[in-house]
């Protein structure tokens, strides 16, 4: 699988990134060798392998789920592109 810059673009345009054209031909590449490499590691044997392995033992830790004062809604949504009836109200994007 190769990702094209006009995959990037779309990718950039759903993530509200801006990038400009040389930088969406740099990343198009990056994100092509990234994409290499975890291909090659799909071509190890794993058969018999245990799905996960930890270094060290562990075990959760739990703590008691409490109730603690939050953000006034006011404060939270001060920042926010838009707003509806109180909530954070997400703009659809036009593709």
């Amino acid at each position: 699988m190769r990702i094209n810059e006009q995959d990037l673009r779309r990718i950039a345009d759903a993530a509200r990134l801006e990038f400009t054209e040389a930088e969406l031909a740099e990343w198009a590449e990056e994100l092509n060798r990234i994409l290499q490499y975890w291909a090659k590691l799909e071509e190890v044997e794993t058969t018999g392998v245990p799905p996960f392995v930890q270094a060290w033992p562990t075990s959760n830790r739990w703590r008691e789920d409490t109730v603690k004062p939050s953000l006034p809604r006011e404060d939270a949504l001060q920042n926010a592109s838009a707003v509806q009836d109180g909530h954070f109200k997400v703009v659809q994007s036009s593709e």
